[in-house]
């Protein structure tokens, strides 16, 4: 069940390409927290305010962190499951979602999916939780400025492909994730996964 947010929850299941309120079809489409396409005969949730469409993998991640509102169109509201047509639509949208935002435009887009590119300065793993900090600032505090946040919960999809964050200090990165602005340690990406991490250089 999804948990509490801004709106109402409401789950219904639909027929292939038939939720009432979204885009008739959405294979071949771009989930916004991952890039990755969503895939003809695949089972997605569906916003229902702004139509946009997640793998599960995906929508559990923005229950467990960011309330379950839609990194879309930012609102908790009606949902549904929808079980793509057979056939990819014949010219999918464009993935708007996935230009790169400059570190200047962040502020805009908190609690919504991004694309950043940057250089990796320093990497700090907390010995209280083992969460990963991929800083791209030089604040000489190890939790504060602006990085990348790899929960000790989701270390365990980097392991599994051999990938260790701490390699990406000195690396150029083009990283797609959540945008969260922290209390007290200000704005941070969180990836689903080492997949929604590019090395450009």
């Amino acid at each position: 069940m999804p948990r509490k947010g801004r709106g109402v929850i409401r789950w219904e299941e639909s027929s292939p390409g038939q939720a009432a309120g979204a885009p008739p079809d959405l294979a071949g489409c771009v989930d916004p927290l991952d890039g990755t396409l969503l895939e003809p005969g695949e089972r997605v949730v569906v916003c229902l305010s702004c139509g946009t469409g997640y793998h599960q993998a995906s929508w559990d991640f923005l229950l467990a962190h960011n309330a379950g509102a839609c990194c879309n169109c930012r609102f908790t509201s009606e949902l549904t499951y929808v079980v793509l047509g057979l056939q990819a639509a014949a010219a999918p949208a464009a993935d708007e979602r996935g230009k790169i935002v400059r570190l200047e435009d962040l502020p805009g887009h908190v609690n919504m999916a991004v694309v950043f590119e940057g250089k990796v300065l320093s990497h700090h793993v907390s010995a209280a939780t083992g969460t990963h900090f991929v800083k791209f600032h030089g604040d000489s505090n190890p939790f504060k400025g602006f990085k990348l946040v790899i929960f000790a919960s989701e270390v365990h999809r980097w392991l599994r492909v051999a990938q260790d964050p701490a390699t990406y200090v000195g690396q150029t990165l083009q990283a797609r994730g959540l945008l969260k602005d922290h209390p007290r340690y200000g704005l941070e990406i969180l990836p689903k996964s080492p997949d929604a991490i590019k090395i450009i250089h």
